[in-house]
């Protein structure tokens, strides 16, 4: 699947919900995280907090791409 070559308005608005998203799943993992003790659902609420902020990163980075094209 290719890339459009520009993103309209309503584009850029649900790239931002997701990156919303994102970051209200991180900072409810960062409070699950402090409140857990097991070490092992530690590790699993860590690679998850990874996942989002990859996600985070790629939303910029398609949008910041989109603009300087």
């Amino acid at each position: 699947m290719q890339m459009p070559n520009m993103i309209t308005p309503k584009d850029l608005l649900y790239i931002e919900d997701m990156m919303n998203w994102n970051l209200i799943m991180n900072k409810k993992i960062n409070a699950f995280i402090e409140c857990c003790e097991s070490d092992e659902v530690i590790e699993i609420l860590n690679n998850a907090k990874k996942m989002h902020k990859k996600h985070i990163f790629l939303q910029k980075y398609l949008v910041i791409s989109k603009k300087s094209s």
